[in-house]
C-alpha cells in the first residue's frame, strides 16, 4: 500500500489595518495612549476568524505608521465614519502596489457604493460568518465584490479575540472583551441598533469569564517575561508600575455599547467577576435627556459624583442612523466631510442653540472638567488606584489643552441653569387643584415643593418654563423675581406652562400675574402664559390680567 502525503495549505499573509489620521489634533502621543486608551476589538476578532494557515498582523495607525511595503497577500481595513477619508488613502496606497484590499465596519455597511470605489471587496454587517467565506473565495481566486451578513452571528462558543496581536505597552489595557451586542433602545443618533440589531444578544457568562482568565494569563505571562529582560532598574520600574496599577493588566475593559441592558444578566456576570478581584470599566446608559444648560449641568454632576474620567462627544448624525435620515430630510446637515464625524465637530444645525454655541459648550465642558481644581475635587476622596487616576487625568488634560480652544458658555445657558429650582411651598390653604390633572385621576395629595424646569423653545425666541408641584404666594414671589432677572439677562421672552402644576392658591396666581411688575422689571421681554385657563378654570377668570397678552402655543412642539 502506498502512502499519499497530503499537502499543507499554502501559508499566506494578512495585514489588518486600523486607520487613524496622524494630523488629527486629538491624536494621542505614547504616554497619553498608554494612560487613557484601549484598542478596538474588531480586528482581533477578524484575526480569530481567519484560517490558521494565514499569518496575521495588526497595525494600528494610532500606534505606528502603516508599513506600505508589507508583503501581504491581502489587506483588511475596519472603518468608522470619521476615519473613512484616511482609510481610502491607505487602501489606494496598497492597491497601487497590487495588494487586494477589503473594507469592513460601520461606514462601508451604510455607504457601500462609496466604499466599493476604493477597494476590491467589502464586508457589511457583523463579519464573523462572512469573513471566513471571503477568505475561502479569495484562496480559490473567486472573491466577490460584496459580502453581506445573512443573519446575526451566534455569541455562544465565540472565538477569543486575538488581543496578543496588538502592540504591547501601547494601550491602557489590552484586556478587552464584550458581553452583549445590539441595543433595544434604538436611539435615533446611534448606529448600534441598525448595525448590531434592535434587541440585545448576550454571551454566556461562563464563556466571558473563561476568556477573561485566558487573557489575564497571557498578559501576566508577558509581564513576567518583560521583568526578566533589560536591566535591574528597568525591572524595578516595571514592578512599581504593576504594583500601582499603571501597567497593562490592572483593568479589564468591556467594550459593549450598552453593558447594563439587562439587569438579571448583569447580576450574574458581576457576581462571577467578583472572585477574580478585577478592576473593570464599561459603557452604560444613564437614561438622561438634554437642554442648553446641559454643559454646566453635566460637568457639575460628574464632579459632584467624583467620576474618574469623562469622554465628551458632540451629537453626530452618522450615516445609517434614523438621526442622519431625519436631519438630511430637514436640510440640517451642513458638513459632509466624514473626517469631522468623530464626535468632536458640529456637523448640523441644532434646534435650541447655534452650531457655535454647541461647539463652545463642548470645548468649555472639556476644559472645566479637566481643570486642576476639578481634578482635585474628583480624586482627593480616595487613595484607591490614585496613581493611575492622576496619570489618566494629566494625560487627558494635555490632550484637551492641545486640541480644544478655550471657550465660554452663552449667557442663556447660565440663565437656564439658574432658573432650574425646587422651591418649598408652606401656605397651601384653600388651594385650587389643576383641572387638567384631575381628569387624569392624579392623587389629590398636596405637594410640598414647586419644581421649575427650563429649556429654550425649539421654534420661538423664548424660554419655556415648566411648573410642577404646588404654587403658593411665597414661592410665587420668588419665582417672579427669578423670571424677571432671567428675562433681562437672556434678552428672551418667558413662557410659563401651567399644564403640570398640580395645585395653586388664588393669592399665588395673583402674585405671579402682576403684569405691572414685569413691565417694570423686564421691559425688553414679555412673560406669557400657557394652559393657565385650562388648568385653573374659574379661578383664572376671576384674575385681573392687567392687559397681559395670554399666549396659547401650538401643541406639537410644546
Amino acid at each position: 500500500m502506498q502512502l499519499v502525503k497530503l499537502s499543507q495549505p499554502k501559508r499566506r499573509k494578512l495585514l489588518l489595518v486600523d486607520p487613524y489620521p496622524r494630523d488629527n489634533p486629538y491624536h494621542l502621543g505614547p504616554s497619553e495612549r498608554k494612560a487613557i486608551w484601549f484598542p478596538k476589538l474588531s480586528l482581533p476578532v477578524i484575526a480569530a476568524y481567519t484560517p490558521e494557515h494565514w499569518d496575521v498582523e495588526i497595525q494600528d495607525e494610532a500606534v505606528r505608521d502603516i508599513d506600505f511595503e508589507h508583503p501581504a497577500d491581502m489587506v483588511g481595513i475596519s472603518i468608522m465614519t470619521c476615519y473613512a477619508p484616511r482609510a481610502y488613502e491607505i487602501a489606494a496606497e496598497f492597491r497601487k502596489r497590487g495588494v487586494p484590499v477589503v473594507l469592513g465596519g460601520v461606514h462601508p455597511t451604510y455607504c457601500a457604493d462609496e466604499a466599493l470605489q476604493h477597494c476590491d471587496a467589502i464586508v457589511t454587517g457583523e463579519a464573523e460568518d462572512t469573513w471566513p467565506r471571503l477568505v475561502s473565495d479569495f484562496e480559490k481566486g473567486q472573491m466577490q465584490r460584496h459580502y453581506k451578513m445573512d443573519g446575526f452571528p451566534a455569541l455562544d462558543n465565540y472565538r477569543r479575540p486575538r488581543v496578543e496581536l496588538l502592540a504591547d505597552s501601547a494601550y491602557m489595557t489590552r484586556q478587552c472583551t464584550f458581553t452583549t451586542r445590539g441595543c433595544h433602545f434604538d436611539c435615533e443618533f446611534c448606529s448600534v441598533s441598525p448595525f448590531n440589531g434592535k434587541s440585545t444578544r448576550r454571551r454566556p457568562v461562563a464563556e466571558v469569564i473563561t476568556e477573561i482568565k485566558r487573557v489575564r494569563e497571557f498578559v501576566c505571562g508577558e509581564l513576567v517575561g518583560r521583568l526578566g529582560k533589560g536591566s535591574m532598574l528597568d525591572a524595578l520600574a516595571l514592578a512599581a508600575k504593576i504594583r500601582f496599577g499603571i501597567e497593562d493588566g490592572g483593568i479589564v475593559a468591556f467594550v459593549d455599547d450598552l453593558h447594563n441592558s439587562n439587569r438579571a444578566y448583569c447580576r450574574e456576570l458581576w457576581a462571577a467577576l467578583k472572585p477574580l478581584g478585577l478592576k473593570w470599566g464599561c459603557q452604560s446608559t444613564l437614561f438622561l435627556g438634554d437642554d442648553e444648560a446641559v454643559f454646566e449641568r453635566t460637568v457639575e454632576f460628574l464632579v459632584r459624583n467624583k467620576c474618574e474620567l469623562a469622554y465628551f462627544n458632540v451629537l453626530t448624525p452618522l450615516p445609517g442612523t434614523p438621526l442622519y435620515t431625519r436631519y438630511e430630510a430637514a436640510g440640517r446637515i451642513f458638513d459632509r466631510n466624514w473626517a469631522h464625524y468623530d464626535g468632536k465637530h458640529v456637523t448640523f444645525y441644532p434646534t435650541r442653540m447655534t452650531p457655535e454655541q454647541l461647539e463652545n459648550g463642548f470645548y468649555w465642558a472639556n476644559h472645566t472638567f479637566y481643570s486642576i481644581p476639578n481634578i482635585y475635587r474628583r480624586l482627593a476622596h480616595t487613595g484607591q488606584r490614585l496613581a493611575p487616576r492622576l496619570i489618566m487625568n494629566r494625560e487627558f488634560r494635555r490632550v484637551i489643552k492641545r486640541a480644544c480652544p478655550k471657550a465660554q458658555l452663552s449667557p442663556v445657558a447660565n440663565v437656564i441653569k439658574t432658573l432650574q429650582a425646587k422651591l418649598p411651598s408652606v401656605r397651601m390653604e384653600d388651594s385650587i387643584p389643576n383641572a387638567l390633572l384631575a381628569l387624569k385621576k392624579v392623587s389629590g395629595q398636596v405637594d410640598q415643593f414647586l419644581s421649575i424646569k427650563t429649556r429654550k423653545h425649539e421654534k420661538l425666541t423664548a424660554l419655556m418654563v415648566e411648573l410642577e408641584g404646588a404654587l403658593d404666594h411665597l414661592n410665587a414671589a420668588e419665582l417672579k423675581t427669578r423670571l424677571a432677572d432671567a428675562a433681562n439677562k437672556a434678552k428672551l421672552d418667558i413662557i410659563l406652562n401651567f399644564e403640570h402644576l398640580r395645585h395653586a392658591t388664588p393669592q399665588a396666581l395673583h402674585t405671579l400675574l402682576d403684569g405691572d411688575f414685569f413691565k417694570r422689571a423686564a421691559p425688553s421681554a414679555r412673560v406669557r402664559y400657557r394652559k393657565l385657563k385650562d388648568a385653573f378654570g374659574l379661578a383664572a377668570d376671576d384674575i385681573n390680567f392687567h392687559g397681559l397678552d395670554l399666549f396659547e402655543e401650538e401643541p406639537q412642539n410644546a
